[in-house]
């Protein structure tokens, strides 16, 4: 990652605080019909709705993040779903402590859409340790043949 910053000009150590620095701009650009940015008016008409914010990343810096600028948390799933259940229980406290309703919890996962079984369990266990949302992602497709077959293999696991 070092390579990709420096190529840039931007220091590694200051990432975090210009990412904060960004989302702060998104949440003013989609509150505000005008916003001024480094000197420059920025005009937002029609004002479109705000998409959500989910911020990525470890419970102690995504959390914080979340809680002031986003809507909820992305993390990425491994084998081990029962590591998201405290987490998550924090998360939503924090959201509640700082009156922002329920936050969203999109677990990035790869689902075993080869295997109706194992699918319909992991979607289980990812809406027990309190996943608001799945997103199956780290698949390739050749085609939308593909594409279709694999959605329909997971609509179907859902549906039992």
């Amino acid at each position: 990652m070092n390579p990709e910053f420096k190529a840039l000009g931007i220091d590694r150590s200051k990432r975090g605080r210009l990412f904060n620095d960004g989302l702060e701009f998104l949440n003013r650009a989609f509150s505000s019909d005008c916003i001024t940015e480094n000197g420059q008016d920025f005009m937002f008409l029609p004002r479109p709705s705000r998409p959500p914010l989910l911020i990525g990343g470890g419970p102690e810096y995504a959390f914080d993040r979340a809680v002031t600028y986003g809507d909820g948390w992305i993390p990425m799933a491994g084998k081990n779903l029962e590591k998201f259940r405290a987490p998550v229980a924090e998360l939503r406290e924090r959201f509640f402590e700082a009156n922002k309703g329920e936050p969203e919890i999109a677990i990035f996962t790869k689902l075993a859409y080869e295997e109706s079984a194992r699918i319909s369990d992991q979607i289980e266990q990812m809406i027990d340790v309190g996943a608001t949302t799945i997103i199956h992602g780290g698949v390739r497709y050749r085609d939308s043949i593909e594409f279709f077959d694999i959605a329909s293999a997971i609509a179907l696991a859902r549906s039992k």
